[in-house]
């Protein structure tokens, strides 16, 4: 197997220095808390992305269509991990714990690994990185005749994502043990591709081609974020999993997984020129000792906590707050300057405040209740300029809103959750605008993602039925917490229109006439509806226009004989030696145009 991972940074196919140390940065604190775990096992979208793509359950439902396209058997996807069926096995002689564990590359993230690797089928983050086993690729190859089992695939997946404070490149690394197959499971072969949802885009990719599925594989795809100044954005990658067989009888089968760890990409961070990505729903921890740097601030802080104030690991965090004048504000109220709630110092000391009046639990933003202390000056100033904002705000990428933990000598407990209230919309992009001349036409499904949540409810307002015309259709994106996001999609239901006649003769949409203006013109054409109805209602046409002034345009009138539309139009001499347009607008909101170039007999 190749290095864990070759990170793009800068545009750079790769870094040589280790991730964990990339990332761990001089300002980073020794303790670290254990990583933050999705609540949920993962339940895709259903209009995007999802194991249900080929699940067993709902393939088998399809089995004649199968055996009318020649095909005996089919591949699915087992989404209920059944094991309690007996059926021949042939097992690899290693599972996924020891093949990482045997890969010496795999020694640079091994506090992650070993989070992973002891606790399957959840996704964990830290700030900066994130990784999962998955147990439950379990390929399914059945008898399309009598949905016997013919054979199987179970496959393992670890996957480990990578970012980089810096840059706006992050990529995914995924290693696939095969740990069992038999029957026809042993001719398959799978082929892996990602990609990005959200404002991300795939860049380049040391992927995995079609492998047999009696073997391992791995590979790396890289992605960016395309930010602008001032923004940030967020993204998710998804995996698509596709089972072939080298039986030509075996209809293939086709996944796709979404991961649970939400990405954040940003160009916000004061301080910090350059852009960079982290995991948000990881909470980060900043860390102090009553016997490290800032032994007094540490002091106050850790009884501040005691008393009840926001912070400490695992109780209630703090969350970030960039607005300079709320951050003065919150230091004016706990330490004024001046009047009769000024707080006495030494000569070498200050008033120090907690929470931190850069947060919005400050003594004014937050619920009015604070702490207060008399410390050094020296040691008050360094803990906020260095402690707090270069060692913890800036290479943690800590944006306004932003939840994280302040632990006092490591007694805080585990400070990768609660997560705090979601109170951010989920991600939705609307499907393509649509014209159709069907009444019920596919609309698509939108995009979506959120922030926190593993699942989102997207419903929308479309009718049974569209009315002839255009409608706006409103797609709304819900998640657990009640947070909303919508979107607007173009529904356009036109009447189906045959294209012109002139005189008798189908022209289309263009024709040459010679002859010398003045001159009469008959036009006609047919207007149908969804059930290939002839329209005979006058009122369909709603105008008749050429693109240059000077003729006239009679009265439409309905040829019953023909089922068409009829209309004469006379065109002066002006029109002669010069191709000129004729549009007929329908009540629909259509425009359907012919050209006739006029020449001099």
């Amino acid at each position: 197997m190749p290095s864990v991972l070759a990170v793009a940074l800068a545009g750079s196919p790769a870094a040589a220095q280790s991730p964990t140390d990339s990332m761990r940065g001089a300002g980073q604190t020794s303790y670290r808390p254990a990583p933050a775990k999705a609540a949920d096992s993962f339940v895709p979208p259903k209009d995007k992305v999802g194991r249900e793509s080929s699940e067993c359950s709902k393939l088998e439902k399809r089995r004649d269509e199968f055996l009318k396209a020649n095909k005996k058997y089919f591949a699915c996807l087992d989404s209920q991990n059944s094991t309690n069926r007996t059926r021949p096995e042939h097992r690899t002689g290693k599972s996924m714990r020891e093949t990482l564990s045997a890969d010496a590359s795999i020694s640079s993230i091994d506090e992650l690994q070993h989070y992973c690797l002891n606790d399957p089928e959840e996704w964990k983050t830290f700030r900066d990185e994130a990784c999962h086993w998955d147990l439950g690729l379990n390929w399914d190859i059945r008898d399309a005749r009598t949905g016997a089992l013919a054979g199987e695939v179970s496959l393992e997946t670890f996957h480990y994502i990578f970012l980089a404070n810096g840059s706006t490149n992050f990529s995914e690394q995924v290693w696939v043990h095969s740990a069992s197959h038999w029957g026809k499971g042993s001719t398959a072969f799978y082929d892996i591709s990602f990609t990005c949802l959200g404002d991300c885009r795939p860049t380049t990719e040391d992927g995995i081609a079609p492998t047999l599925a009696t073997t391992d594989a791995d590979g790396t795809w890289y992605f960016v974020s395309d930010l602008p100044t001032e923004s940030y954005g967020r993204g998710q990658t998804y995996m698509q999993m596709s089972m072939t067989n080298a039986d030509p009888n075996v209809l293939p089968g086709s996944a796709f997984i979404m991961s649970d760890a939400k990405i954040r990409c940003d160009t916000l961070v004061r301080h910090l020129q350059v852009p960079g990505c982290v995991f948000p729903n990881y909470v980060p921890t900043v860390s102090f000792s009553t016997s490290g740097l800032y032994p007094n601030v540490a002091q106050h802080i850790k009884d501040a906590q005691a008393a009840g104030r926001p912070g400490k690991p695992g109780v209630r965090p703090l969350h970030r707050l960039i607005d300079e004048y709320l951050q003065k504000k919150n230091r004016d109220t706990a330490c004024p300057t001046s009047g009769p709630n000024v707080l006495p110092t030494a000569p070498d000391g200050s008033c120090d405040e907690y929470p931190f009046a850069s947060t919005q639990e400050g003594a004014y933003t937050g619920d009015g209740v604070y702490s207060r202390r008399d410390v050094p000056l020296i040691e008050n100033v360094a803990h906020g300029r260095d402690g707090v904002n270069r060692d913890f705000y800036v290479p943690n990428r800590i944006i306004h809103g932003d939840a994280f933990w302040v632990d006092i000598d490591g007694s805080g407990g585990s400070g990768g959750g609660p997560t705090p209230p979601d109170t951010q919309a989920p991600i939705i992009i609307c499907p393509p605008e649509v014209t159709s001349t069907s009444i019920t036409p596919a609309l698509g499904q939108p995009e979506t993602s959120d922030n926190a949540d593993t699942s989102v409810t997207v419903t929308n307002n479309a009718p049974a039925t569209f009315p002839y015309g255009t409608t706006i259709v409103t797609w709304r994106a819900v998640d657990d917490s009640g947070n909303e996001a919508i979107c607007a999609q173009t529904v356009n239901i036109r009447y189906k229109f045959t294209g012109f006649y002139l005189g008798g003769n189908y022209i289309g949409d263009w024709d040459q006439a010679i002859q010398t203006a003045p001159y009469t013109l008959s036009f006609s054409f047919r207007v149908a509806d969804y059930a290939d109805t002839v329209i005979s209602d006058l009122s369909v046409v709603t105008s008749v226009t050429w693109d240059a002034s000077g003729a006239t345009i009679g009265t439409p009138t309905f040829n019953a004989a023909t089922g068409r539309i009829e209309l004469s139009t006379w065109v002066p001499k002006a029109f002669n030696d010069q191709t000129r347009t004729l549009t007929v607008s329908l009540s629909d909101g259509s425009r359907h145009s012919v050209s006739i170039e006029f020449s001099t007999v």
